[in-house]
């Protein structure tokens, strides 16, 4: 671990190391705090909701998942995509509990 007291020679000049440590610290937190602000909303905007109504899917086969039924019902769009639409339609939906018969919404994209 480095200790920020130390005093260190560079180019000739001793210097703290703590000289300057609080500001690039802060700067970091900052930067990254609106990096993630901006990724959130932006992200966000991507997601869901440009579809019109739903439709059932049975589940008909042991081990299919969500992520099998999104390919095949929507292919053309982004399967995480759908699947975040298929959560939203479907609360208390356990993706990983999925039983044979279960009944699933599933969007229908334009």
């Amino acid at each position: 671990m480095i200790d920020c007291n130390k005093m260190v020679k560079i180019n000739g000049k001793t210097v703290s190391l703590r000289k300057g440590f609080k500001r690039k610290v802060l700067a970091t937190l900052v930067t990254g705090f609106f990096l993630g602000i901006g990724y959130g909303i932006f992200n966000q905007s991507s997601l869901g909701s440009d579809y019109e109504g739903t439709h059932e899917v049975r589940i008909e086969e042991m081990g299919q998942t969500l992520w099998d039924i999104a390919k095949r019902e929507c292919p053309d769009e982004d399967t995480r995509k759908v699947i975040y639409d298929i959560e939203q339609e479907n609360p208390g939906l356990e993706p990983g509990r999925l039983h044979l018969e279960d009944v699933v919404e599933v969007p229908n994209y334009n």
